[in-house]
């Protein structure tokens, strides 16, 4: 092959002989296959077209001379950068791209080019739309875990436990979001052992709440007294003392001695005992129901006066109420006398205290 070449160029740069070129030519078809053939064509041409000729005419003149060696070449050679450009652009390299159509703009052809051009560009913003959708998923799961790693800790609940549980992440997301859960997703919990006291609070905020609103809506004062009870239940006293506030002036005795007793109850709950012993008595004045009673003997265990207690436990035991009536505290503390002094407290013999 280096022998066609030579002969080729040879005839062509020295003696601008044409026609014996073109007999090289037709040898080098007969001699050679096809791709070595191709390749001689390729370094022939490559020879004068890569550089600057300065004659159009015997640009022009090898143009026709070897019309059909010049088409295949110049095809190969379009092609050949036509693959450099593809090749810059899977790499999404759109600039790179860019720059060497313009420095071979002259043989790459503009439609083919910017058709390519196109073409990647959608697959480039198609491959970072799927890459933003992944990112943005894989962020959504991330705080997806914390938020519920925050909620476990919250309630006391172990995250693998929420996350192999839908149930439980369902009512927990009910609790944080303050949407009220049912007397079933209640149960549901204490039966397969998710009640957490933090959970409890939760819970009885959410009735107290409801109970509250139902309250203002209609007016109905059993409402007020029941969401004072369980705003205690929720370990919110101070609530409680402010929605009994909310009572009105006028309200019925027994009513009135409810709320007064619940009132006392959260003030004993903050330690504030003086308040919780005037509520206490209050009530008692109003109505002549156990229930002041089993709190004013309970704040006077309290400031240990503990006969004055004892009067009122016994009160309020001959007013009907029962063991459950009565905190564990001041159970306790009537457990001790009763075991020291049996005669005394014979009282509380047949009360089912102990």
């Amino acid at each position: 092959m280096p022998e066609f070449k030579d002969n080729i160029i040879g005839c062509l740069e020295k003696y601008g002989d044409y026609i014996e070129a073109k007999k090289w030519f037709i040898n080098a078809k007969t001699e050679l296959n096809d791709s070595d053939f191709s390749k001689l064509v390729d370094d022939v041409l490559n020879k004068f077209f890569d550089k600057n000729i300065e004659s159009a005419s015997f640009a022009g003149r090898i143009q026709e001379e070897f019309c059909e060696e010049f088409t295949g070449w110049q095809k190969r050679r379009v092609d050949g950068l036509i693959e450099r450009v593809i090749l810059l652009l899977k790499q999404f390299d759109f600039q790179g791209a860019k720059n060497f159509y313009i420095e071979n703009e002259k043989i790459i052809p503009a439609d083919k080019y910017f058709l390519l051009e196109s073409q990647y560009n959608d697959i480039f913003r198609e491959i970072e739309s799927k890459k933003r959708n992944e990112e943005l998923m894989r962020t959504q799961k991330e705080e997806a875990l914390r938020s519920l790693k925050l909620l476990g800790r919250k309630y006391c609940i172990e995250t693998e436990n929420i996350l192999d549980t839908p149930a439980l992440k369902n009512i927990l997301k009910k609790i944080e979001n303050g949407e009220d859960i049912s007397t079933g997703d209640y149960d549901w919990l204490k039966a397969n052992g998710h009640l957490t006291r933090e959970i409890q609070l939760a819970y009885y905020r959410q009735v107290a709440n409801n109970y509250y609103r139902d309250f203002q809506e209609n007016g109905d004062i059993w409402n007020l007294i029941k969401a004072c009870s369980n705003y205690r239940n929720a370990r919110l006293p101070e609530i409680a003392i402010e929605v009994a506030s909310k009572c009105p002036k006028m309200t019925s005795g027994k009513a009135m001695a409810a709320i007064m007793t619940t009132k006392g109850g959260a003030y004993r709950d903050l330690r504030q005992l003086l308040q919780a012993r005037e509520c206490a008595n209050e009530a008692i004045l109003i109505s002549s129901t156990y229930h002041p009673y089993t709190l004013l003997g309970a704040i006077c265990f309290d400031e240990k006066e503990f006969e004055e207690g004892d009067y009122c436990f016994k009160k309020a035991i001959e007013l009907g109420a029962k063991s459950s009536d009565i905190d564990a505290g001041s159970r306790k503390i009537l457990k001790a006398r009763f075991t020291q002094r049996p005669e005394e407290y014979d009282w509380l013999a047949d009360f089912m205290i102990f």
